[in-house]
């Protein structure tokens, strides 16, 4: 019998939610017209920051909230990122809105937060949920590294009344290198 081990996915730390000033919220970009509150917590044994808001009747049918990210980007070659959920089952989506050397803005989804407990929610590196700016010519939705990560956008639809999520720390997986902030657009690719 031949045992086949995969080698090990190197998980690189993006992101460690443990400090609320690092990771403000947007006021122009939410859309939630209620106090929308960005805390550390510590819950058990883990520190995490705790997003929390309750709709208003006089909300629009989605409400959002974003948090900026500090400028990093993630050089070489990514592949996925994990984003540690504290889920509420409020049935709120998580998005990372980034952009690519070509200049691109994109955003990738975490899915929907239908689950209570922790969670690590998973995304492809070159599977974006959305993409705009510039496309070549042929098409092509590759994402071509190195890519900035700018913010994280919590959005709740009409069914959920309230939101009370944590993140744990962003990480993404690959052979990989962090950069200073700033992308330079390379017209190789």
């Amino acid at each position: 019998m031949t045992i086949t081990v995969a080698p090990a996915t190197r998980q690189t730390l993006l992101y460690a939610f443990d400090d609320a000033e690092v990771f403000p919220l947007l006021e122009s970009y939410t859309t939630a017209r209620g106090p929308v509150t960005v805390r550390v917590e510590c819950h058990v044994d883990d520190t995490l920051l705790r997003i929390a808001f309750r709709r208003r009747d006089d909300d629009p049918p989605a409400i959002a909230a974003v948090i900026a990210l500090p400028l990093m980007a993630v050089d070489g070659q990514p592949e996925e990122f994990l984003l540690d959920v504290l889920g509420d089952a409020s049935g709120c989506e998580l998005f990372a809105e980034a952009g690519d050397a070509r200049g691109r803005g994109f955003a990738y989804s975490f899915g929907s937060v239908d689950f209570s407990g922790w969670r690590t929610c998973r995304t492809d590196v070159q599977s974006p949920s959305e993409l705009w700016g510039e496309h070549e010519g042929n098409g092509t939705r590759r994402i071509v590294p190195p890519v900035q990560l700018y913010r994280l956008r919590v959005e709740v639809g009409r069914s959920s009344e309230a939101v009370d999520v944590g993140l744990g720390a962003l990480r993404i997986t690959g052979n990989v290198r962090l950069a200073p902030p700033g992308i330079a657009t390379d017209s190789r690719h």
